[in-house]
């Protein structure tokens, strides 16, 4: 599954050429997406990007009875290494097939020690709202916190010392008039553009999904936590041979990995593919739309 957080009809047929000598099953989760002739493998999907975890709880209906072993789910701005293949995918990120994989060091909250905007996100957030039964889908907070314990993810008050690693965090806490240091539900974040989910668990995971979105959680709190509460067998960057390639912000260090390296390919898709670095499992953000594509295809 291809995600598009915007409208980019365009990139559909780039996505394509790219993927399909290599992955025999493509679909594109386009919001809003309402072409006169929709493509077989364009899914439609409707909700806020913020929250596009919902596009792949409302693709999953299309194909939950195809009889798909796995779900591979990347976001449309995101580059495999070229290595990778439906066939070699496992071997290659160092996993095994019955695992979920996530390509991240998860961003557990009660021991932040650096400012993070979506932290103010999962202090506010609330699981029940009007016209929404949370105790019909959800595990309740006692099954969330054993769920969590046994991935060793703490699930107590949140430190003062993540409550004052910043001014700015501190700062934003007190704009948002927040004043407590409990979640109300179970949480944890992450890099969330890409992850792979054996089919085995995918009702449960997308059931979640779909329930957070509803209530407006933020997709990089809604797909680990999501995946967390599935009580799946899950590896993580730190398990893997391939690791995590996000560049965000002109010098960020957030994923540890510098702005430059990116700029390094000077926006041609031809030059970045022949010279990926070996050891990503993908590089994002590749802005399809702003990258040299005649390159590729010649």
């Amino acid at each position: 599954m291809v995600v598009y957080n915007h409208r980019f009809d365009k990139n559909i047929p780039i996505v394509e050429r790219l993927y399909k000598a290599r992955f025999s099953h493509i679909y594109h989760l386009v919001p809003f997406y309402d072409a006169h002739i929709v493509d077989a493998n364009v899914i439609p999907v409707y909700g806020c990007s913020h929250y596009f975890q919902g596009y792949i709880s409302q693709a999953y209906t299309h194909l939950k009875h195809v009889g798909f072993t796995h779900f591979f789910i990347i976001a449309d701005d995101l580059i495999l290494n070229p290595r990778l293949n439906e066939q070699n995918l496992w071997e290659q990120i160092g996993i095994q097939q019955g695992d979920c994989f996530l390509p991240t060091e998860l961003i557990v909250l009660q021991t932040l020690n650096r400012f993070w905007h979506h932290f103010i996100d999962a202090m506010r957030y609330k699981p029940r709202k009007k016209g929404l039964e949370a105790n019909t889908v959800l595990p309740s907070v006692e099954q969330a916190r054993s769920i969590f314990q046994s991935y060793r993810i703490p699930t107590g008050p949140i430190s003062f010392s993540t409550l004052f690693s910043s001014w700015k965090m501190l700062r934003n806490l007190l704009r948002k008039r927040i004043f407590h240091r409990h979640l109300s539900y179970p949480l944890v974040g992450g890099y969330s553009d890409t992850f792979i989910m054996p089919a085995k668990y995918m009702e449960k995971f997308c059931t979640l999904c779909g329930f957070f979105s509803a209530t407006d959680l933020f997709v990089e709190l809604a797909i680990p936590t999501a995946m967390v509460l599935t009580n799946a067998p899950i590896k993580f960057n730190s398990d893997a041979k391939l690791h995590n390639g996000a560049y965000w912000g002109k010098g960020a260090t957030y994923w540890k990995n510098p702005i430059s390296e990116i700029e390094s390919y000077g926006n041609n898709l031809n030059h970045l593919l022949k010279e990926f670095p070996a050891d990503k499992f993908f590089v994002h953000p590749v802005k399809l739309s702003k990258w040299e594509w005649k390159a590729y295809q010649d």
